[in-house]
């Protein structure tokens, strides 16, 4: 790429608190070239597999540990030269570009670059992907599942310990949560309900109305 087809980047912020927003600096990769599919394809789990974990958990008395990624694009590597231009913040007379070695946020084959890199990661922990669904990673007794920059980990909770310290060296890794019974975690923008003898998947009339909302916007947009 020659400098005349450096991307722009833009600020996304996304309000937390009433008193906190967070921040994240993007490249406009909507101005990519159109690229092929294959380059840019990034799989989601299925709701059957993760029913099926739930069972499988639910029967041999495991726990279902859920599990954050920070800022997961950014530890994939590039692997090709793309320029971008910094925010005007950092450089005002805009005479300067940057050359991006990590995956940014924004870019169309960053979910790609990362679903590669984390494949990698868990490769070199001794997990297979399984042939059915690319998002479930298994190892002896453990099962992952993957969604983007969540996890959930089914194991005795000892294992789940071991495991996740040896991930947190590879990745900035958070846990979030323990699915036991009477309790209850977020994953697949779904809630897990842990009842004893079974688990409830749900999903919250808000999450959809939000959805509706967006795409309400989005297409008002398109026509104006």
């Amino acid at each position: 790429m020659d400098i005349a087809n450096a991307l722009d980047g833009t600020w996304v912020k996304r309000r937390k608190t009433a008193t906190n927003v967070r921040c994240r600096l993007c490249v406009r990769g909507c101005f990519q070239e159109t690229m092929d599919q294959d380059d840019v394809f990034a799989s989601t789990p299925t709701l059957v597999t993760l029913r099926v974990l739930l069972l499988m958990t639910l029967s041999i008395c495991w726990t279902a540990t859920t599990c954050d990624i920070s800022t997961a694009f950014l530890h994939a590597p590039m692997t090709e030269r793309i320029l971008m231009k910094p925010p005007s913040e950092y450089y005002p007379t805009g005479n300067c570009l940057w050359l991006l070695k990590r995956a940014m946020y924004g870019l169309k084959q960053a979910p790609a670059l990362w679903q590669t890199h984390f494949a990698k990661v868990m490769t070199e922990l001794g997990f297979h992907r399984c042939k059915t669904d690319s998002n479930l990673y298994c190892h002896e007794s453990t099962e992952l599942l993957c969604y983007v920059d969540d996890r959930l980990v089914c194991e005795t909770p000892e294992r789940t310990k071991e495991f996740t310290d040896k991930l947190s060296q590879e990745v900035l890794l958070k846990v979030e949560g323990e699915l036991k019974p009477q309790t209850s975690v977020n994953f697949l923008s779904r809630t897990l309900r842990h009842n004893g003898n079974s688990i409830d998947v749900s999903m919250s009339t808000a999450y959809v109305t939000d959805r509706r909302k967006f795409r309400s916007l989005t297409s008002d947009n398109m026509q104006s």
